[in-house]
């Protein structure tokens, strides 16, 4: 009883004079707390799921000043007079160093999906990002702050690279100027221009200094995202149900909703799908693309706008294609000899796909430039896809692992080398210069036949490859660093493939 007379007559002293001191009767500020003899006791915060959930006692919005400890990004963060603040004591100072730099480094590919699906680094015209294996799956990433990022700030160059928000990435896809990242538990964050609603926000208004958690219309409460593809004015979202989910602009059909006008700003069920298990599609800045889909059973389905392309017998005359169309009947010559369909891009006047023993196969338009899928001179006599892996010359034990289409052009990945064809925007192909119209392969050090080549981005000006190296995942990166998305060290682009540093 004593004790607690004290107690109270001490902190009503302390209150008199503004000033709270514990354990201490000098305190040198607004409150000043000194440990007790042999006590070596820390300060506990205030913890919450996620700062911008944090009120007042009265129920209302945190003020400024407010100090919280975020436990969904594992740091401490302050409200200021712009909004809660990034990390303010943060573990991307944690990383994989080697001859004292420190590069980028992505995570490894997880059990919840085929690799293929997750592509866990992503560029667009003006950011990079990337699930960083050396800070505990957080998304981190550099370049021009409100166009991909989502870091509280209008910087025109964030750079070095850094923490951005959620960890635990299972995948991440990006274009123009935005990017949508999905974790491991299935839950969906997104950040960017929001061009026709493509983000899902159930608006059109842009997303510039956060990222925003976005959920799937109707979705059943066990059913999980799982792989994200977008485009210039839309995005689809596959969920471990194998249901599409789509939101963005219905114009050119790209929602896939059987409709080309107006938007869905909200992520909605495409009606006509179902038993999905992996989504492909879209490129940088061209309308001219199309989303695909592959079932269980080893149906395709196409949808957006298809122009030149090839598959003319499945996808009939250019044009809008709102509804999935069933190509599956355009794969069959290919299917018999080369086994099932891994992964289709239809883009603008090309398509790829992949099979499961390793080949590539391709298709563009009757009369259409055979430059188109990287074949040379001349045009095509056939809109049939015909399997062009002779045209990659490959070495003993190499084997294709991945490919990528963006705009004017296209990229091959074996385990050991990169092959490219199409224009050498801002240098994405390294050291070409102007437009390749066949298929060459990439001459760099990095690639000598022993480092483990995984997966590849291709953006409209740059391109980043993913590695094995050490199972450090180590990022190769080339291409436009306007922004210094690719390297802190000045903004000249990178024209010599090189490893991506923060």
């Amino acid at each position: 009883m004593k004790k607690n007379v004290f107690l109270f007559m001490f902190l009503l002293s302390c209150i008199y004079n503004a000033q709270v001191g514990i354990y201490t009767h000098d305190p040198q500020g607004v409150m000043d707390i000194k440990n007790q003899t042999g006590k070596k006791n820390g300060l506990v915060l205030p913890i919450v799921d996620d700062a911008n959930n944090t009120l007042t006692p009265s129920g209302n919005t945190a003020v400024e000043g407010t100090l919280v400890y975020d436990q969904g990004s594992q740091c401490i963060r302050v409200k200021t007079g712009t909004g809660w603040s990034n990390c303010l004591i943060d573990q991307s100072s944690v990383s994989i160093t080697a001859l004292g730099s420190v590069y980028w480094v992505a995570n490894s590919f997880s059990n919840l999906t085929e690799p293929l699906m997750q592509k866990k680094f992503s560029v667009n015209m003006y950011t990079a990002v990337f699930g960083n294996a050396a800070d505990n799956g957080y998304i981190t990433g550099s370049g021009y702050a409100t166009n991909g990022l989502g870091l509280p700030t209008t910087a025109t160059s964030v750079s070095p690279a850094k923490r951005l928000y959620k960890g635990n990435v299972l995948t991440v896809s990006g274009s123009q100027s935005s990017h949508v990242m999905i974790n491991t538990d299935g839950k969906i964050f997104v950040t960017g221009s929001n061009t026709s609603g493509k983000l899902g926000t159930g608006n059109t208004s842009n997303i510039n200094t956060s990222w925003k958690e976005v959920t799937l219309t109707g979705a059943a409460t066990d059913e999980k995202a799982i792989q994200v593809q977008t485009s210039p004015n839309a995005t689809i979202i596959l969920t471990n149900k194998g249901y599409v989910y789509s939101a963005g602009s219905n114009t050119n059909g790209q929602t896939g909703l059987g409709i080309t006008t107006g938007n869905t700003p909200t992520f909605t069920k495409i009606p006509t799908l179902s038993n999905v298990k992996s989504i492909w599609g879209g490129e940088d800045l061209s309308g001219s693309s199309m989303f695909t889909a592959i079932t269980n059973d080893h149906k395709i389905y196409a949808w957006g706008y298809y122009l030149g392309a090839g598959m003319s017998s499945s996808l009939g005359n250019n044009g809008n294609k709102p509804t999935p169309i069933d190509i599956t009947a355009s794969f069959a010559s290919a299917t018999a000899s080369s086994g099932v369909i891994k992964k289709v891009m239809i883009g603008h006047n090309g398509t790829l796909a992949m099979f499961s023993n390793g080949s590539i196969w391709a298709s563009q338009s009757v009369n259409a430039p055979k430059s188109n899928i990287g074949l040379g001179t001349g045009t095509a006599s056939t809109s049939e896809l015909q399997d062009i892996t002779s045209y990659i010359t490959m070495d003993a034990g190499e084997k294709i692992v991945d490919f990528d289409l963006s705009d004017n052009g296209g990229v091959i990945i074996t385990n050991h080398n990169v092959w490219i064809f199409g224009t050498d925007l801002s240098n994405r192909f390294s050291q070409i210069g102007g437009t390749s119209n066949i298929w060459i392969k990439v001459q760099s050090q990095l690639y000598d036949g022993v480092l483990q080549l995984t997966s590849v981005d291709l953006g409209y000006n740059a391109m980043l490859v993913g590695t094995d190296l050490e199972n450090s995942n180590r990022i190769i990166v080339s291409g436009s660093n306007s922004y210094r998305q690719l390297s802190p060290s000045g903004n000249t682009n990178i024209s010599t493939p090189t490893y991506g540093l923060y």
